[in-house]
């Protein structure tokens, strides 16, 4: 991705993905989690440092585990660990609404699992 052209053939194609492209990259951890195997636990659990995009997708997967007032709590937990409040509920918020965005690209495989996910993030937003 260095080439200018290819860049910009990327990005207007839909394939110039920042995610996949910074995936070295630090990010901010507003779940809290651990590298390991995986508990049974509000801890998001990764084999290694994860790239933004999977640390992101797993912190709404790990919400498709819990119902009603347990997804609360699993939320509660993570945002009682970390400082700025503000800053937690502002990138929550963000994604949230962006992992709404994405649902409804997928609108002809809604059978699948998005009705019980779709309650998942409107209990979140």
């Amino acid at each position: 991705m260095n080439h200018w052209f290819l860049r910009g053939v990327a990005g207007l194609s839909g394939f110039r993905n920042p995610y996949d492209m910074h995936g070295g990259e630090s990010f901010t951890p507003y779940f809290q989690y651990h590298i390991g195997d995986y508990k049974n636990d509000h801890y998001l659990y990764f084999k290694k440092l994860p790239a933004k995009g999977l640390y992101t997708g797993e912190v709404f997967q790990k919400m498709y585990e819990y119902q009603g007032y347990d997804l609360i709590r699993y939320i509660e937990f993570h945002y009682g660990a970390y400082e700025d409040k503000v800053d937690f509920l502002r990138w929550l918020r963000h994604e949230t609404l962006r992992e709404q965005r994405l649902m409804k690209s997928y609108r002809f495989f809604f059978w699948i699992r998005f009705p019980r996910f779709k309650e998942k993030l409107q209990t979140t937003s």
